[in-house]
């Protein structure tokens, strides 16, 4: 529930707060993505709230209503939402990594104002999730239940009982993921190594630019830290059930309830709580 909470009401404050106070800075690539980034987070938070509704009202008797539940608009609503999240939440984080380490690299070019470029990412980074998630709606055989075939509306295959369309959940959900998160890896070396190097060579010309982006770079290796641990068990448990090895179905709920919204909860507590003892902690050094 405290997952639920946060993911809910942390990523609505975060681009409130964005927008309201730190208006002047939005045009940038980083806004954007991170604006972004907010609202992928916010429905896993949508989804959440829907599971806990559904649990609260069958509870008691829901071995009666399992059926009629798992095949309800709500439910299938609910896994398009999870999956929408899911994909775009690791593809903004990928692409937060991409312009970082192109804005550290190059300080003074024009990129850094130009959202075009970042509008018409954030654009298709919606729709290819958007198309992942609707696609097992389109009436194939292959994707026959595809929403239905848990309890909790998410088709992540992790147990060896191979449900309708578990090859597909297991590309989007663990090989997808797993090239996404190992390229923002590799971009926290890239920019681990240019923050020392950027601490190194601060001069007071370009010490404030600089600081800047040195505080942007280690909020943004915090939330890919924090993404690829939650993703971890994920990966494994994925990788197990592929093998063969199965996984209770305690486990399973747990791991989607708990370790997968975990990220969304902590991200606007990185990006947007930190800005704002940032900011306030610069207030006080200018009075």
């Amino acid at each position: 529930m405290v997952n639920c909470i946060l993911a809910v009401f942390g990523n609505v404050i975060g681009p409130l707060y964005r927008v309201l106070v730190l208006k002047p800075k939005l045009e940038t690539s980083f806004a954007i993505y991170s604006l972004n980034l907010g609202l992928a987070d916010f429905l896993i938070g949508v989804f959440l709230y829907i599971i806990a509704g559904a649990n609260l009202t069958f509870s008691g008797r829901y071995g009666i209503e399992d059926e009629s539940w798992r095949h309800s608009a709500a439910c299938t609503f609910a896994g398009v939402l999870a999956t929408i999240s899911s994909e775009a939440s690791a593809l903004f984080v990928l692409c937060i990594m991409i312009d970082r380490i192109f804005i550290i690299r190059f300080p003074f070019s024009e990129f850094k104002t130009n959202t075009c470029i970042a509008r018409l990412v954030s654009i298709l980074v919606w729709f290819v999730s958007l198309l992942l998630a609707l696609t097992p709606l389109f009436g194939h055989d292959y994707f026959d239940g595809y929403y239905s075939s848990s309890r909790i509306c998410i088709s992540l295959s992790l147990s060896v009982l191979r449900k309708p369309g578990w090859e597909y959940s297991m590309i989007i959900f663990v090989g997808a993921n797993f090239v996404f998160f190992i390229g923002i890896l590799l971009g926290q070396f890239i920019i681990f190594a240019d923050v020392v190097r950027m601490g190194k060579e601060v001069n007071s010309h370009h010490k404030t630019q600089n600081n800047r982006e040195i505080y942007l770079a280690k909020n943004l290796i915090a939330v890919a830290v924090t993404d690829i641990f939650c993703w971890i068990p994920i990966g494994v448990i994925g990788f197990l059930t592929f093998m063969g090895i199965d996984v209770t179905s305690k486990v399973y709920a747990w791991v989607i309830v708990v370790v997968l919204p975990i990220n969304s909860a902590l991200n606007p507590i990185i990006y947007t709580f930190s800005a704002m003892l940032r900011r306030r902690q610069r207030n006080v050094t200018i009075y």
